[in-house]
């Protein structure tokens, strides 16, 4: 099965350079905000603005460390490219992770929760630009439920956030378990009912269209108080994605979907163009790296231009793994050509093109969507293929999916046509309060 995602794009206002969505996010008088746009939109660029161009603070909210680095560095590049000097952005960029306490304690810092709680109220006591902490929520309930007090710093609340930040932002909210959910609920509340006594805007943030505000309203947000805010996306304007072929193919395994895609994968490499490769598990890409590093042989690939991304490989010091494969965290994506990944690549990796992506379905429909939106982010045309199974499909969703690829095959489809299809299960699960 075969047919085309149609390329997209946003417009921009000439002056700001800034789309309507990330105009609104910085700039629209409600307290809760709700924001749906595609991936590669500039969802989490508006607030980048918000700090170069009005001095806002900003807390931004993600669910993993990966995420939090990524758009951590990514930050301070474009501060830099903006205008400011490296140092001074380093200085108003901050990450609450484990990596980072890590990184904090090599540097002398020993009182770290003390350290972070005093960061609440400033990052630079003796500039007033703007800031930016990529938390992930893990780290921010520690702070404020803690069993004991700091050394040094009186206790901080979920109100000092509203005080101190322009913004509180919850990034790919779809991800958030029910019970951390709450956080942003308790956010939201005290956001809008004392408005009048704290600055914070409260936004929630995601490639799916979820209306929150059933469940919002279930626990007391009055409906004037916060406004659900859609990208639109059309043929003219910023190019978020180019052209995409997406296909369906029977296959007992990934390596095996791959290597039937040799001929494609080499023209893909010959112009430099990176290969994406996404396990739904760990077991399978491990199992199946023996047979891959054959393939990269027969590509006549050196194995270090092959980055394997997933929870074990991303913890090691060696930077190395067996077959002589690229490992660990801290290493540039951009200086591979071929990516090799679980889920862990769904968010917080950019590429430099990414233009032919191999995969497994994921075990969800939000899943397949963040994989998909990691193909050809940067206006060129790109290749999807997805690995199906024989016979029926385990989850209703692929089902769905499937019968949906086949009912349009060889047509050209819009995005949105495609997030339809993927976004039904998700919005049952939001709706119920």
């Amino acid at each position: 099965m075969e047919l085309t995602i149609a390329r997209h794009c946003v417009q921009s206002d000439s002056q700001t350079g800034l789309s309507e969505l990330q105009s609104a996010l910085i700039n629209h008088s409600a307290p809760v905000r709700i924001a749906s746009a595609p991936t590669g939109a500039g969802k989490s660029y508006a607030f980048l603005r918000a700090i170069k161009d009005h001095n806002h603070r900003v807390f931004f909210l993600v669910p993993t460390k990966r995420l939090a680095q990524n758009l951590a560095q990514g930050t301070i590049d474009t501060l830099v490219e903006m205008g400011w000097s490296r140092k001074l952005a380093a200085k108003k960029v901050v990450i609450w992770s484990g990596d980072e306490t890590q990184r904090l304690r090599t540097t002398g810092v020993d009182q770290i929760t003390s350290h972070r709680l005093r960061e609440i109220a400033s990052l630079d006591d003796l500039d007033d630009q703007g800031e930016i902490i990529y938390a992930i929520p893990e780290v921010l309930s520690w702070l404020l439920l803690r069993p004991y007090p700091a050394q040094g710093v009186s206790s901080k609340s979920i109100l000092d956030l509203l005080n101190d930040f322009d913004h509180i932002v919850f990034d790919e909210f779809h991800t958030i378990e029910s019970r951390g959910f709450g956080l942003g609920v308790l956010c939201s509340v005290l956001a809008a009912r004392l408005k009048e006594n704290f600055r914070a805007k409260v936004s929630f943030l995601s490639a799916t269209p979820l209306n929150l505000m059933p469940v919002l309203k279930s626990i007391g947000l009055r409906e004037e108080d916060s406004v659900f805010l859609e990208e639109p996306v059309g043929e003219e304007g910023r190019t978020i994605h180019g052209d995409v072929r997406l296909e369906f193919i029977t296959k007992n395994s990934l390596i095996g979907l791959l290597e039937s895609k040799e001929n494609e994968v080499r023209e893909f490499l010959e112009e430099n163009r990176q290969i994406i490769v996404i396990y739904d598990g760990l077991d399978n890409l491990k199992l199946q790296q023996e047979r891959l590093f054959r393939f990269v042989q027969k590509l006549q690939i050196n194995p270090q231009r092959v980055l394997i991304i997933n929870s074990i490989d991303d913890s090691s010091q060696a930077g190395r793994t067996r077959h002589g494969f690229s490992s660990g965290r801290f290493q540039d994506p951009d200086q591979h050509d071929i990516i090799v990944s679980t889920s862990s690549v769904e968010m917080g990796v950019t590429f430099r093109s990414g233009d032919m992506l191999v995969m497994e379905a994921g075990f969800e429909p939000m899943n397949f969507l963040q994989r998909y939106g990691r193909c050809a982010r940067r206006g060129n045309n790109g290749l999807v293929t997805v690995r199906i199974e024989e016979g029926r499909q385990d989850k209703n969703w692929k089902n769905r999916l499937i019968q949906w690829a086949d009912e349009h095959q060889n047509q050209i489809c819009q995005i949105s046509e495609l997030t339809e299809v993927l976004s039904q299960s998700v919005r049952r699960q939001h709706s119920n309060t």
